[in-house]
């Protein structure tokens, strides 16, 4: 497929109807990036065992994916629209306050500060939590060292995000809240396809019995076998969900 092919494609595309951005918000990202992808990861992490003393617990992946999470989560479906390149303490202090549990919010509440610059951006910059620790095996999910630093529970706050998933299926039936959050979710993937087009279309061409890929209604594309020619086939992968699902309006 040639640029100007693409480029004609894509502009003859429609606007989804309030009804389809609530379906796919529903289906697709709560039904199975939420539900499926991340609450599946998660409850598979807390299914390693802790081997008190030893390396190979996943500490640091649990805090950070359930960070990883919460920022993603607090940009689609907050009141206010944040930067999707910044503003992370922002879109995590707006998942946290939207969903999490009265309890949950109130444990947390005292250390927001740390919780995001510390716990979050150290964990993300700096491999390290920033002079503080995450632990798997405390009662509580901030706590004191021995050193006098704040140690975090990563299993306590992955509890506190599969509880907050509750909240978010019921808050994402409304259709206001499912098309500020598709339209949000649109607009990344209209960036990801401007900043690298061809890349972008190539892995949602093909597709493998274990590959789920999606993109916005109005973006889906079928893309010509030449443009995949000597590139080899994934073997399985998870993107970001459900392409086999969705309406192609627009293919040639």
């Amino acid at each position: 497929m040639t640029t100007s092919t693409a480029t004609s494609q894509s502009s003859s595309t429609t606007e989804p109807t309030r009804e389809e951005k609530t379906s796919f918000v529903r289906e697709e990202i709560v039904g199975k990036m939420v539900c499926g992808y991340m609450v599946g990861d998660i409850k598979r992490l807390l299914e390693i065992k802790v081997i008190e003393n030893y390396d190979g617990n996943c500490n640091f992946p649990i805090a950070l994916y359930v960070f990883s999470c919460m920022d993603f989560l607090g940009y689609l479906f907050a009141e206010n629209k944040y930067n999707p390149s910044g503003d992370t303490a922002k879109r995590i202090n707006a998942y946290i306050d939207l969903f999490f549990t009265d309890k949950a919010k109130a444990e947390i509440e005292p250390h927001k500060t740390e919780f995001v610059d510390t716990f979050r951006n150290g964990l993300s910059h700096e491999f390290f939590p920033k002079i503080s620790g995450i632990s798997r095996i405390n009662d509580s999910l901030m706590s004191i060292s021995e050193k006098g630093y704040w140690v975090m529970d990563a299993d306590i706050l992955a509890r506190m995000f599969l509880e907050s998933v509750e909240n978010l299926k019921k808050f994402s039936t409304h259709v206001t809240v499912s098309c500020r959050a598709y339209d949000r979710y649109s607009e990344i993937q209209k960036e990801n396809i401007q900043s690298k087009t061809h890349t972008v279309s190539s892995s949602t061409a093909r597709s493998s019995m274990a590959t789920t890929t999606t993109l916005p209604l109005e973006l889906i594309k079928r893309l010509d076998a030449d443009d995949n020619v000597g590139v080899p086939s994934s073997k399985g992968d998870t993107g970001v969900a459900g392409l086999e699902k969705l309406n192609r309006k627009n293919d040639l």
